[in-house]
Order: C-alpha cells, then structure tokens, then sequence
C-alpha cells in the first residue's frame, strides 16, 4: 500500500481505475495498484483476488463512496469482458456494504485533470503528480489519483 499525501474531505472516497492492474486512491492519501494478472490468464482467479483485495480496502480505509471510471463503450474481447466484470464486481461490493457508487466518464475526467478530455496517458499522470505532489506507479494508478481528487472537488 503506497501512502500518498493526504487530500482533505469530510466525505471518504474510494477511487477506482478498473483493469487487469487496479489503480486505487483513497481520500486518507492511501492508493496503489492491485495486479490482478496471473499466469493462467483465468479471468475466475482475477474475479476472485479483486473481490478479496477490494474488500479488504474496504475494512482498512473506511469510505462514504466509491467512484469508478465508467467503462468505455468502445472496448472489445478480453478488456471488454474483464473491466465490465470488474465494474459489476465492484458494484455488487459496494451494494453488499451499502456505500453509493458513482462513475465518471473518462473524457470528464481528463478534460478536468488537464484540460484536454482527449489527454494521453502521460498527460494524466503528470496531472497526478502536480496534484498530489508524488508520481503515480502507472497510469492506472495516476487515474485513480485524479478519479479521488474529481469526487472530492464535486462533493
């Protein structure tokens, strides 16, 4: 678990970048990314780990709400089929501990993490990193960085 700086809300967001590697944030300044591969490429083992280490997220970093990218209409064969996954798993985690979810669509998110709502990879990760002053360990996570810091600016 990587400790980043703290960004203060009174509300406890849980920030969410679905993928094969999770990028998390959490309002407490806490965040990182859950690699979620295996060798196997078994999609039941991914579900599975995702299912334990969310909820275990869950218990170590008490949260008000998750927000979520909300997954791409454009997506095809196996990203389709693992963030969608994903995206149902981690709704059906927040509904089992009663916490309101929300998506966010990636071009708002880019467009306000740089202006630009067509911004590259690097582009949001350098957003991260003047945000919260630390560099993300990937894109995944910078997206979750800016996913906590969005929910908390629209609080």
């Amino acid at each position: 678990m990587k400790v980043l700086i703290s960004m203060s809300s009174q509300t406890q967001f849980l920030a969410l970048d679905l993928a094969s590697k999770t990028g998390w944030a959490h309002s407490s300044g806490n965040g990182g990314v859950i690699d979620l591969r295996n060798k196997q490429k078994d999609w039941g083992l991914m579900g599975h780990r995702f299912n334990y280490e969310l909820r275990e997220l869950l218990q170590q970093c008490p949260t008000d709400k998750i927000v979520c990218e909300l997954p791409p209409n454009r997506l095809l064969g196996a990203a389709r089929m693992i963030l969608l996954g994903l995206h149902w798993q981690a709704r059906a985690i927040a509904f089992d501990h009663v916490i309101p979810f929300e998506n966010v669509a990636v071009p708002t998110l880019k467009k306000w993490a740089t202006g630009s709502g067509k911004a590259t990879k690097q582009e949001m990760i350098d957003a991260a990193n003047a945000l919260w002053g630390l560099e993300p360990q990937d894109d995944n996570h910078a997206d979750a960085m800016l996913l906590c810091a969005y929910a908390e600016a629209h609080a």
